[in-house]
């Protein structure tokens, strides 16, 4: 998951360990609507094409991320997609961009979820002055707590 070109100026990783195999969590990640179950802080969530999960389609999503900014809205293209392995997009917003990924990986207990952005921009180091960064971090974090939360709760 790297994009090309511009410089990277900053990344963030959250990872969470699911007793569930990755093709439970695949299914349950791409119910768009659920998110606003286990996705804490989300505040918008619309694909823009018609086909979702598919290299091309687009969405722009909200979440709550804190002073100063409170909420940040990004449009995405998804890039890659991997049924049951993982998916990635390439996002702007708050005057950045960068790539967001998740990887499911199995382990004999279930799958390990791991988030990653990777940030570029001019404004970045501006970002990472204020802390947004690791904000953005937590509630990275966060959001894969949550949906750790749902898919142990039995919500399928």
């Amino acid at each position: 998951m790297r994009s090309k070109g511009p410089k990277l100026r900053a990344r963030t990783e959250a990872v969470v360990e699911i007793a569930a195999s990755p093709e439970v969590l695949w299914t349950a990640f791409t119910n768009e609507a659920a998110w606003r179950h286990w996705y804490v802080g989300l505040t918008e969530l619309e694909w823009l094409t018609e086909q979702p999960w598919v290299p091309g389609a687009q969405f722009r999503y909200g979440f709550t991320l804190g002073f100063p900014l409170r909420q940040v809205i990004l449009t995405a293209t998804i890039r890659e997609v991997r049924f049951g392995e993982g998916v990635a997009w390439d996002w702007r917003g708050a005057g950045i961009r960068g790539t967001h990924g998740y990887l499911f990986e199995p382990t004999p207990e279930g799958t390990r979820l791991t988030g990653q952005d990777l940030f570029y921009g001019r404004l970045v180091p501006l970002y990472r002055l204020l802390f947004l960064t690791r904000r953005w971090r937590q509630a990275q974090q966060a959001a894969l707590e949550g949906f750790k939360a749902y898919i142990e709760s039995g919500h399928l």
